[in-house]
């Protein structure tokens, strides 16, 4: 478990970013790793293999060895006379003993396997919990909306990122937080929602926290259901918020609009629509503090003026916002509040900006273009909003503080800018559906595995060894019958003589079957060790050379299924239902022929049974079949959710317990 652990890690990894992996042309590089994880994990099934061929051999050897035992023991130790009767009794007693032997020794793999992964389980569940939320009550207007008191943070409880921090933010306040690259600033934003633990200290954000991750985190859904976020959809207030991230003209060039599908990660977005997808996310959540994670940086200078002036002055005046930039025209801008900058040693600076920059004389320099960066947004801004819904606002003066948890929307607002029409006829579907097959199982798929297990060859040796196992199994049983019908037609001190020729035949024959059942157990099962090994391989190199399109159309969660699941399977069930299969179909055949054999007139009882027998057996592999494919396909989508909420899960826990429970709920349904 392991080892296949190691190698479903390695996997997610890469054909998660497969993107980067080509345009980097790693493929021959993971494509050796992965398969060097597989080999690896190959030796350890190679342990369990040679487990599953002992016991499945003892499985078939079992019983016939005990009859011998026992006939052993009442022939020649107990001097007593075989009879009819008494071998068939016998035999009849060992036969309701066959199954429960049989049984057990895969119950008791069952049983440890459950418990190793029970201690898998708890082991997981006992690692310390993230806060759900690192939001406070909010109790009073005059209190600050996120305060930090002496706090100590670091990412484990031993080190330290940041000693004895203290800031204060207040309410409806525009903060901006810069500094040298890798300084901690994404960092800081963790520790104040609780993604840090704290060490000492007190952290508190009054009221609902929206979050906008440097790396934007975007789910396998439609453009609009990324926004939404889980909320009713209110059409002035997403148009407010798609107008204010400047997504309006992407969605225009959108063949389906805001409902195109976005891929896996957004592979079919650009960096800059991705981060302005998730700041939109952010404002329609309406929250009260927005912590935002240089959501300006992947966007080029025309689009950061009306991002910056149309979101972030206009559509967030009145709420609290933490906004990580670079950009010194943001960091000078006269309508920041209070700046905070990062410096070594993981010590903020935090600056209250002096009144006179508040002054609207004061215009911050732009170095492309010229132009002046809050006059010039100022002006496309007013010229397209409606003035009635932003009359008094001034986008270059600290807006005026309000309550938490006043509505970014409000009033009965005329919705002009709606470019997308609601009634648009969907069309440019990104992801393919997962295809079904329906009816019989193709003779080619049995052909393909025959061929990876060993293909004629195989079929060469294993052949004789299933007629040989089941014609040993006949061969004994005639004997014996041969042995007791002596019974009645000799003396038994005759007999008692004879015990020991007809008992070593006997012997001979049981012992062969059971060496036969072993050596078919131990090639049935390296056959299936073997297609393991050809089809993961085969598998492998074909995802590593298809298109990048390949994997812009099908969700990881499908590759995910495919590694682990499926090849589950072809490692250890079908090797296993293999092997019984086809011992058990020629031993079924063997013993008709025998019954047939030896009374005729049993044809005429059996042959109806038969077609009885295949028509329920056909009637049965329809739902069986049925169900198979769909619970396979379903766990597609199952994995490919699990996999985006792990990625994604600092995000959920950011926006709050609701959007935390709501997921565990999709991920239930």
């Amino acid at each position: 478990m392991v080892k296949k652990d190691g190698r479903m890690k390695a996997v997610a990894e890469i054909f998660g970013n497969m993107k980067v992996v080509k345009l980097q042309a790693e493929e021959v590089r993971l494509e050796a790793k992965v398969t060097a994880l597989r080999h690896a994990e190959m030796q350890t099934l190679g342990t369990y293999v040679l487990a599953e061929a002992t016991q499945t051999a003892l499985l078939f050897t079992t019983p016939v060895l005990v009859t011998l035992v026992s006939f052993y023991t009442y022939t020649i130790v107990m001097q007593e006379t075989l009879s009819v009767s008494k071998i068939f009794t016998a035999m009849s007693l060992f036969s309701l003993l066959k199954y429960p032997m049989m049984g057990l020794p895969q119950a008791i793999v069952a049983l440890m396997q459950a418990l190793v992964a029970v201690d898998r389980m708890e082991e997981f569940l006992n690692y310390d919990d993230k806060p759900v939320s690192a939001t406070a009550p909010i109790t009073g207007s005059s209190q600050p909306a996120i305060q930090v008191t002496d706090a100590t943070f670091g990412w484990d409880a031993k080190t330290s990122v940041f000693r004895r921090l203290s800031l204060r933010i207040g309410r409806g306040e525009l903060v901006v937080l810069h500094g040298a690259v890798s300084q901690g600033k994404s960092s800081l934003c963790a520790a104040l929602l609780g993604e840090m633990v704290t060490q000492s200290g007190a952290v508190a954000l009054r009221g609902s926290v929206a979050y906008v991750p440097q790396q934007p985190w975007i789910q396998h859904m439609t453009i609009r259901d990324n926004i939404l976020f889980g909320q009713p959809y209110d059409r002035v207030k997403y148009h407010r918020v798609v107008d204010a991230c400047a997504l309006t003209s992407d969605f225009a060039s959108f063949p389906a609009g805001d409902r195109m599908e976005i891929g896996q990660k957004g592979v079919n977005l650009s960096g800059g629509q991705q981060a302005r997808i998730s700041l939109a996310r952010a404002c329609y959540s309406d929250a009260d503090i927005f912590i935002l994670d240089a959501p300006l940086a992947a966007l080029d200078a025309s689009v950061q003026r009306q991002v910056f002036s149309k979101c972030i002055l206009g559509l967030l005046a009145h709420k609290t916002v933490l906004l990580v930039s670079h950009n010194v025209d943001v960091i000078t801008s006269p309508a920041v509040n209070q700046t905070m900058e990062l410096v070594d040693n993981g010590t903020v600076v935090q600056t209250v900006v002096s009144p006179k920059h508040m002054e609207p004389e004061f215009e911050p320099t732009l170095s492309s273009p010229p132009s002046p960066l809050m006059h010039e947004a100022e002006d496309d801004y007013n010229a397209r909003a409606d003035t009635a819904a932003l009359e008094g606002l001034n986008l270059l003066r600290s807006p005026v503080p309000m309550p938490p948890n006043t509505p970014l929307f409000v009033g009965d607002i005329d919705d002009h800018q709606a470019d997308v029409d609601e009634q648009r006829i969907l069309s440019g579907k990104l992801i393919v559906e997962e295809s079904r097959s329906e009816g019989r199982v193709s003779g080619a798929v049995f052909w393909t595995y025959a061929q990876a297990c060993g293909g004629w060859p195989l079929l060469v040796v294993l052949g004789p060894l299933l007629l040989s196992y089941s014609g040993v199994q006949v061969a004994s049983d005639l004997w014996l019958s041969r042995w007791s019908n002596t019974a009645s037609k000799v003396s038994p001190e005759t007999f008692l003589a004879e015990s020991s020729y007809y008992l070593t035949v006997y012997s001979l024959l049981v012992l062969t079957g059971c060496g036969v059942a072993v050596g078919r157990a131990a090639l049935s099962w390296a056959a299936g060790l073997a297609a393991s090994r050809v089809l993961f391989d085969r598998m492998t190199a074909a995802l590593f050379r298809v298109p990048m399109a390949f994997f812009d159309t099908n969700p990881v969660g499908r590759v995910l299924n495919r590694y682990g699941n499926d090849m589950t399977a072809i490692d250890t069930r079908i090797p296993s239902l293999a092997g019984a299969f086809l011992t058990l179909t020629v031993s079924s055949a063997f013993a008709v022929g025998t019954m047939v054999w030896a009374m005729k007139s049993m044809a005429l009882l059996i042959v109806p049974l038969l077609v009885y027998y295949y028509r329920m057996a056909s009637f049965y592999l329809q739902s069986a079949r049925a169900i198979e494919r769909v619970n396979t396909v379903t766990k597609s989508p199952l994995l490919n959710l699990t996999a985006e909420i792990i990625d994604g899960a600092h995000v959920v826990r950011a926006f709050g317990p609701h959007h935390v429970e709501r997921l565990v709920r999709l991920h239930h349904a």
